[in-house]
């Protein structure tokens, strides 16, 4: 099986990130799913967006992708059998500010959790909104803080955040992915009129003020507003629901795109995308984009009265004007590339905390020195077995007496979780030891034996169960063929954490 932790599970469904970053994922060599099933008719998805193409370079069995292809990952709560399927197969999610999947995320995930963030409005915070989402957040946080990364889109998103934000920023940028370049300085702006987004002008407040300013600003000039719309909009100049193509082609004909906002750390594709047609873009100087601009501009305004008067001066074709905006807007075009993205990817991701925290141990060797011929017997002494869950216990004298495992005090998980390589083939006994204060007849955990060809294949196990209040041993007994002689074997001890048990050896002959 190829490591889990180069597989992601990208909970976004965003179409245009969907272009971009499972690209910019792949070239780093990472596996990525992206569900198949999003919500139908919600305004929170409009950019929704759903592909296949991912799934021909995902390297798990065909039943878990079926299984997770048809599984709603923004309704439903996690059942046992997608819990498992992602622990096993997957190292990292990528999640967003829905309560599904996020809380499932958060409570159900073992691994690496990157919470993408991508800019809100001036007043809010990330931190608010998870709050908010997720009323249990502050009671997760510790479960999952050391795990838990926060995704920004841009490197202001952390500013106004709580320090446990900051401390786990990661720098992802936004892009665009490089097909839509082929539109590049297509702009010929002969329509003479502004193009506007906005979209669901009366079905959200939000909206419903910026197209009230707009059009008291703007509205006697010529002009066109796009942007979906959920029900219709009583104004000839709102043209609902454009394809792909048709803003294209909008951004060309366009003499100027007007970008109304004044968010301080968020900005929308469609100033960026206006960009690279070639449309000239008016925006604020206090808006994230006048943060990111490189110099001043002649489109970077200040008030309404100084956006009217250069749109003016572009709906009039003053050449001089046009020139100078659209050679000061580069920038734009720069910051949301592969050229400029990618190597942030890279950095962040392949190198750094995130990658120490994402990366699986070289496997472990049990030991160098296993029995090959027929009567051998080893005994490991249990404080050189690493990889356990637990406490060492020592004697008067300092000496090791075992692995205890505490009840109520760790997580239930693999107490014993160890590699062993080569073997000769033949049929080996595992014993494992175990000592408890109390007698228990009840499961404590499962002792266990399988082979990764390429998924782990158990081939022997045992449940812990019937302990008298003394030592007991629990065998397995494993036929190493030539097949498998080879190939990476892993020993597990699996405590359910129920019980206070000591592990104190481990023992491995060969007995044909």
């Amino acid at each position: 099986m190829k490591d889990k932790n180069r597989r992601i599970l990208w909970l976004l469904n965003h179409k245009t990130l969907l272009r971009s970053e499972v690209r910019i994922l792949h070239n780093l060599g990472f596996e990525v799913f992206v569900p198949k099933v999003i919500p139908s008719n919600d305004p929170d998805f409009r950019s929704g967006g759903v592909s296949y193409e991912a799934d021909s370079s995902l390297t798990i069995p065909k039943e878990a992708l079926l299984t997770l292809n048809s599984f709603n990952f923004y309704a439903n709560e996690w059942p046992e059998e997608i819990t498992a399927l992602i622990n096993h197969y997957f190292g990292t999610v990528f999640t967003i500010a829905v309560r599904y999947p996020l809380i499932e995320v958060l409570t159900k995930f073992k691994g690496q959790i990157i919470f993408r963030a991508f800019g809100l409005q001036n007043e809010l915070t990330y931190n608010t909104v998870l709050q908010y989402v997720i009323p249990e957040f502050e009671s997760l946080r510790p479960k999952m803080e050391n795990r838990f990364w926060f995704g920004q889109g841009y490197t202001q998103l952390a500013e106004c955040e709580p320090a446990f934000l900051q401390d786990r920023a990661l720098y992802l940028p936004i892009g665009l992915d490089r097909s839509f370049w082929i539109h590049a300085n297509t702009w010929h702006g002969s329509g003479k009129h502004i193009l506007f987004v906005c979209p669901h002008i009366n079905d959200n407040p939000y909206y419903s003020n910026i197209y009230r300013g707009f059009k008291e600003a703007f509205g006697d000039l010529p002009h066109f507003i796009v942007g979906q719309q959920l029900s219709p909009v009583n104004d000839p100049h709102v043209l609902s629901n454009v394809s792909d193509e048709q803003l294209v082609e909008l951004y060309k004909s366009s003499a100027v795109f007007y970008y109304h906002s004044h968010e301080i750390r968020h900005v929308n594709y469609s100033p960026v995308e206006a960009s690279i047609v070639g449309t000239p873009v008016i925006y604020y100087s206090d808006s994230l984009l006048g943060r990111l601009a490189d110099k001043p501009s002649p489109a970077m305004v200040h008030t309404i009265s100084e956006a009217r008067s250069v749109i003016l001066k572009l709906l009039q074709n003053d050449q001089n004007t046009t020139n100078t905006i659209k050679n000061n807007q580069k920038f734009m075009e720069y910051l949301f590339s592969s050229e400029y993205c990618e190597p942030y990817w890279k950095n962040n991701l392949l190198n750094g905390p995130f990658a120490k925290a994402n990366t699986t141990p070289a496997p472990r060797n049990l030991t160098t020195d296993l029995p090959s011929e027929i009567g051998q017997l080893y005994k490991y002494d249990i404080k050189l077995i690493k990889g356990m869950i637990g406490e060492l216990r020592y004697d008067n004298y300092g000496l090791s007496l075992g692995r205890l495992a505490l009840a109520n005090k760790d997580k239930a998980g693999f107490l014993i979780s160890h590699y062993i390589s080569s073997m000769t083939p033949g049929l080996y006994r595992f014993s494992l030891h175990i000592r408890t204060p109390n007698a228990t007849p009840t499961p404590i955990g499962i002792f266990a034996m399988g082979v990764w060809i390429p998924d782990f294949t158990l081939y022997a196990y045992q449940n812990i169960t019937m302990l008298q209040n003394n030592e007991d041993c629990f065998s397995l007994l494993v036929n190493i063929s030539a097949e498998t002689a080879d190939a990476t074997k892993e020993i597990r001890f699996y405590w359910s954490g129920l019980k206070t048990v000591e592990v104190t050896e481990v023992y491995v002959e060969k007995i044909t």
